[in-house]
């Protein structure tokens, strides 16, 4: 009897072990075929982004050519791009194609290190961008001072020949004046974006973003027929913070709607405020961002536009995180009223 009671539970052992080990080999198959499917629709995702990128450059060099001439020009064009899409393909998809057709069940070490080989090539790539970016940078805040200067020559310059009455009834001075000022105002939009280090917090009201955002993409808007609307909520609003974070955060945001709505039947962009929760929305009529880029879209150098670079939406969670705010990105049908993107930003919890 004593063998028999020992031998049951060892049976019960016996029952607990396999249904744990059962558990895991099948927990670990799902996230195998999770993984496989993410990878597949990622490679079908970036390889779409790829082609649409040469078709849209095929129509449009397409369209130029109206005599023979022009044929041997755009034909070493379209060799060039085909070169560097090619180029592009091996830097992002191809590799990892490569690196599964490799994948064994014996590890080597020569496996190992093609993996690590991979990853080096990849952490490279990165900060060539962060470099490129850095010096990017310098060279506006280069600019920007050398363009004070001659901003103030020719506004001087301006200012005496108007005094002066020399171009009194000259069409051509009339249009270089209003082309001018058209320029001043162009800069003075820009002016708030720069040194946000040195920026003062201050109550800035949904309505001042509104009209902002209006007068920078007044061209952008009314070229491809996008029509900003603002609820009474979001005009009434108002936010402590630094000019240059929320500026940067929402021309970064409309920025990116723009692009994707320029191929939309419907053009919207909605800026809103939900008083029960206490949150921003930025939503639009364009193309809706798949469940599993929700968060990727705020990682550095993640793009799922062509020739992306993958800074904007992280550098928009950076200074908002820095200003006691965060920024996500949802299709909850609470938030996400017209289908498209939504954004909202909301206090740090």
């Amino acid at each position: 009897m004593e063998i028999q009671d020992l031998k049951k539970d060892f049976s019960k052992r016996i029952a607990k072990y396999r249904a744990e080990l059962e558990k895991k080999i099948y927990d670990h198959k799902d996230n195998l075929i999770s993984s496989l499917n993410y990878l597949k629709s990622e490679y079908e995702n970036r390889s779409e982004n790829l082609l649409y990128d040469f078709n849209q450059y095929t129509a449009d060099i397409n369209s130029r050519i109206d005599s023979k001439e022009k044929i041997p020009h755009y034909s070493s064009l379209l060799e060039s791009k085909y070169e560097n899409l090619l180029e592009r393909a091996e830097q992002t998809i191809f590799p990892i194609v490569r690196h599964i057709k490799t994948l064994n069940f014996d590890v080597d070490e020569e496996l190992v290190q093609g993996v690590y080989r991979m990853e080096y090539e990849n952490m490279k790539a990165q900060w060539e961008q962060v470099r490129e970016t850095a010096q990017l940078g310098i060279a506006v805040e280069i600019i920007d001072h050398e363009f004070n200067q001659i901003y103030a020559k020719i506004n001087h310059s301006l200012k005496l020949l108007t005094s002066d009455n020399i171009f009194a009834n000259s069409c051509e001075f009339e249009y270089l004046i209003k082309n001018f000022k058209q320029l001043e105002t162009k800069y003075e939009l820009l002016s708030p974006l720069y040194r946000i280090s040195g920026a003062i917090p201050k109550l800035i009201s949904g309505e001042m973003i509104y009209t902002y955002l209006k007068k920078f993409f007044e061209n952008s808007f009314k070229d491809i027929n996008i029509e900003l609307l603002a609820t009474e909520a979001f005009l009434q609003h108002a936010i402590n913070i630094k000019e240059p974070v929320i500026h940067t955060v929402f021309i970064n945001i409309v920025n990116n709607a723009v692009y994707w709505l320029k191929n939309s039947s419907s053009k919207v962009i909605k800026l809103d405020y939900l008083n029960s929760t206490n949150e921003f929305l930025i939503a639009n009529s364009g193309q809706r961002i798949e469940e599993h880029r929700l968060e990727k879209i705020f990682q550095l150098f993640y793009s799922n536009r062509p020739n992306g670079r993958g800074i904007g939406l992280y550098l928009v969670k950076q200074v908002l995180m820095e200003s006691g705010y965060d920024i996500y990105a949802t299709n909850d049908k609470q938030y996400n009223s017209l289908g498209g993107a939504c954004f909202v930003i909301k206090l740090k919890s």
